[in-house]
């Protein structure tokens, strides 16, 4: 999943200002197109959205992962020309993306369920992106916008959608609610 590193790189803070110091080549488009190289055994990133469905012996799991890069851009202080690529979603489409597949797919298994079928299996839902909707890390807590564009307009849409776990980073901590 796409984070802040993925567009912003890795700042040297020792310049003044901070500037990347990755090289040439390197973000988001460079990490999409090395999923389709064919010497490429281990990456997969195909796209800023995607979606990974996993059977389990007795249920389904289908990984939802999203660009909440891209969302988070709709903080007015989020620094958004840094988030701009040719290939960025603007936000009103990604949170339009997110809550059509993660509510037709548990509309699809409503459907599935109630046809009285023997291959009628339980789905479970689950989103990975890299912010946090909530998060009891330093970052979520220090006021910064962007956790509440997450908490306030993505969080109603896991709800919504019946989202059984949502997976991120971003705020360096391990936690389970």
């Amino acid at each position: 999943m796409l984070g802040n590193h993925d567009y912003k790189g890795n700042l040297d803070y020792s310049a003044e200002p901070p500037r990347r110091r990755d090289p040439p080549g390197v973000g988001v488009e460079a990490e999409m197109n090395h999923t389709f190289l064919p010497s490429n055994r281990n990456w997969c990133l195909p796209a800023h959205n995607y979606t990974l469905r996993v059977a389990a012996p007795s249920f389904d799991v289908l990984v939802v992962v999203f660009d909440s890069q891209a969302v988070v851009r709709l903080d007015p202080d989020a620094d958004s020309g840094a988030y701009d690529g040719p290939t960025v979603p603007a936000p009103e489409d990604q949170l339009r993306w997110l809550e059509d597949t993660l509510c037709d797919a548990r509309r699809a298994a409503r459907e599935s369920a109630s046809s009285a079928s023997s291959a009628s299996r339980p789905l479970w839902l689950v989103t990975a992106a890299h912010h946090p909707v909530v998060s009891a890390g330093t970052y979520f807590w220090k006021g910064v916008e962007q956790f509440r564009v997450m908490r306030e307009r993505v969080g109603p849409v896991l709800d919504r959608c019946g989202v059984h776990l949502h997976l991120h980073g971003h705020d360096h901590v391990s936690e389970a609610f």
